[in-house]
This record gives C-alpha cells, sequence and structure tokens, in this order.
C-alpha cells in the first residue's frame, strides 16, 4: 500500500490537503494500548456531557480548525446539492434553512448560493470564529451562532433544517439522539424538512471499533448506556494526527434510523447516505 504520509492529496475536485503520518510497528501497538486504557479508566467515557466536552474539544483543536477552514470553502457536496435543489424548487422563494453543526460554514455558504437565508449554528467557538471570517471573504449574509443546539430557541422557524454529517453519530444514547431531532422538529416550519447523513456500518467489519465497542461495553457494565452500534474512533480523517477516542455510534441499519425518527414523531425516507425527513402528521404529503 502506498505511503501518503505528509503527502498532500485531491479527494474532492480543488480541494487538497497534507496526509498526517500513521504510526507503524510498535509505536501503533503501544498507541492501541494507550487507547484501550482511555476507553476503560479515562474521563472522556464517564458520562454524557463528558462525551460531549471531549468531542468538542476536539473540534477546537488547531488540526481540525486549518482543516475545516479550507474545507468550509468548498461548498456543497454532490448528493447534498441534489437533496437540496430538489427541495428548493417545493419552498417559498423567501425560503430558510438552519444548518446544525455548520463548523466553517461550508454547508451554509453552499445551501444560501441555492436561495436560502442560512443560520449555522455551532457548539464550538473557534469553529464559528472561522465561519465569520469566512463570511467575509465570501461577501455572504448567512448569520452564525455559537450555542448549545438543545438550548437554541429562534425567535422564527425554518423551511429546512439540516443537519451536518455524522452529527448524530457523535451523540452517545438512544434517548438523547431523540432528543436531538425533537428540537429539530421544532424548528421546523410546517410542511419543513431536515436533512441528514449519518453512518450506517455493521462494526463486525472492523476489528479495531468491534474491539473498542466490547471495552466501552465493559466501561459501562451495569450503568444500561451501551448501545449496539457504540464504539470509540479517533480518525476523523486522513488529515487527522489526534489519537485520542472519541464517542462514535455506527448505526446497524436504516431501519434503526427510522426507529429513533419514529421516536421523535419523524418519517424520513433514505436516499443514498442522506435522509430527508418529515413530521410524522405530514406524511400524506408529497415528501420531496
Amino acid at each position: 500500500m502506498k505511503n501518503y504520509d505528509n503527502q498532500e492529496i485531491e479527494i474532492i475536485p480543488n480541494f487538497k490537503y497534507k496526509v498526517a503520518p500513521k504510526d507503524r510497528g510498535l509505536k501503533m501497538f503501544f498507541r492501541r494500548i494507550k487507547q484501550f486504557n482511555n476507553i476503560l479508566f479515562s474521563d472522556t467515557f464517564s458520562n454524557y456531557e463528558a462525551v460531549v466536552e471531549t468531542t468538542k474539544k476536539r473540534y477546537s483543536s488547531i488540526e481540525e480548525i486549518e482543516f475545516y477552514k479550507k474545507f468550509g470553502k468548498i461548498g456543497l457536496l454532490d448528493e447534498e446539492m441534489l437533496i437540496l435543489k430538489s427541495l428548493a424548487t417545493k419552498l417559498p422563494e423567501d425560503k430558510s434553512c438552519l444548518v446544525v453543526g455548520c463548523g466553517t460554514g461550508r454547508e451554509v455558504f453552499g445551501v444560501e448560493k441555492l436561495g436560502f437565508q442560512t443560520t449555522g449554528v455551532d457548539n464550538c467557538q473557534p469553529m464559528i470564529t472561522n465561519a465569520e471570517l469566512l463570511k467575509a471573504e465570501l461577501s455572504s449574509l448567512a448569520t452564525f451562532k455559537t450555542c448549545d443546539f438543545l438550548t437554541f430557541c429562534p425567535p422564527k422557524k425554518y423551511d429546512v433544517v439540516f443537519m451536518t454529517y455524522a452529527l448524530l453519530n457523535h451523540i452517545q444514547g438512544k434517548e438523547n439522539r431523540i432528543d436531538f431531532l425533537k428540537h429539530a422538529k421544532s424548528l421546523m416550519k410546517d410542511n419543513g424538512y431536515i436533512v441528514m447523513h449519518c453512518d450506517e456500518f455493521p462494526m463486525t467489519n472492523n476489528l479495531r471499533y468491534h474491539i473498542a465497542s466490547i471495552l466501552l461495553r465493559l466501561r459501562w457494565l451495569g450503568k444500561n448506556k451501551w448501545q449496539k452500534g457504540d464504539t470509540a474512533r479517533s480518525f476523523l480523517g486522513t488529515h487527522c494526527s489526534n489519537k485520542t477516542p472519541l464517542f462514535f455510534h455506527y448505526y446497524t441499519s436504516h431501519f434503526e434510523v427510522i426507529q429513533e425518527l419514529q421516536g421523535a414523531g419523524l418519517m424520513g425516507w433514505q436516499f443514498r447516505r442522506g435522509w430527508v425527513i418529515k413530521d410524522a402528521s405530514d406524511v400524506d404529503l408529497p415528501l420531496w
């Protein structure tokens, strides 16, 4: 296998970044031991609040900020564009979109180009700071706010609530994910939409994630926290050199996603890796 350490690669047209070096041999072995110890004994996985804070701290790191400063300029990916372009034709001219977990604003600026009035929220202040800088550079009219999404209560509702890729996967606990979806639903206008992308992956296909899941289950033994699909991962992309494991929930199938949507009073339809979601009471209406 070719070694791409410290080389620039282009995985999306006109977007290049440097690949972080990988640990190998004994260095890799001892890193795994340290990570397994972290899962079993560190404060990172002690409770829901610790999981949130650890994830926020990771995305506030210089490495992640530098990557997303560049990534924030590329706009919507093809799949996102297909979904939102289709929805845009069914919404009023003064249509609005809330982007949850907006980071440095990639989706916000992309959605704005489709004619939406856009707002981006994120709990990571450094991300929002850089989103504001990109806003000025791109002459955008979007608005940004740093907040805990569950306490975000804007004066208006939105035609589309867009949840960024794998946002739900970072939330520990089915009940917490359902609460997150319920709040997104509360911010949606009548006949509005939620759009989201989440990772579905049977962990038996990856030994590292399978072992991390077993260790997490041991850590939470007797606490009724562990759920099938819960694991820990340090990998957030090949740009990433940080080795600290973070909580991650892999949906075992799209049926699990549907169950959580139903728990929030929603109904969704899958389009490739994305989901287009409506209030369950609106299911007699055309979806999109």
